[in-house]
């Protein structure tokens, strides 16, 4: 992958327009750990969007590991919140434990964030078995 942030940003703003497959998943989950760009809310939020399991410790680890240009601002806080939508959004147990070890955080609006996202599962679950 050629780390180009502005190639980059013009590549998610075209996939925006045309749309993200399951094909473009694992680019993605590479793009979340990486520090060469400025592109990290659109990458957890898509992540979150197509739904994918093996996605979760990309989208987890950005929680952990804020890029430095992000550092010191409300901008961190937002990448975080939308990590932890994200995993709100994409099935399966390795989610659900991601989001109980936030849950368990020190942190206010973590902990916050990611009880709501339990919760709102906790919901969509007893909807469907009660559908």
């Amino acid at each position: 992958m050629r780390k180009d942030a502005t190639d980059l940003h013009y590549a998610m703003v075209t996939c925006y327009s045309w749309g993200f497959t399951q094909d473009h998943v694992s680019e993605l989950v590479a793009l979340a750990g990486e520090q060469w760009h400025r592109e990290h809310e659109d990458v957890v939020f898509t992540l979150g969007l197509l739904e994918d399991p093996t996605a979760v410790n990309a989208v987890f680890n950005v929680t952990r590991a804020i890029p430095d240009y992000l550092r010191g601002y409300d901008g961190a806080r937002v990448l975080v919140k939308n990590s932890i939508h994200a995993l709100g959004c994409i099935p399966g147990e390795m989610a659900i434990r991601k989001l109980k070890e936030l849950a368990k955080c020190d942190t206010g609006y973590v902990r916050e964030n990611a009880e709501r996202q339990l919760e709102h599962r906790g919901r969509a679950s007893a909807s469907s078995v009660d559908g």
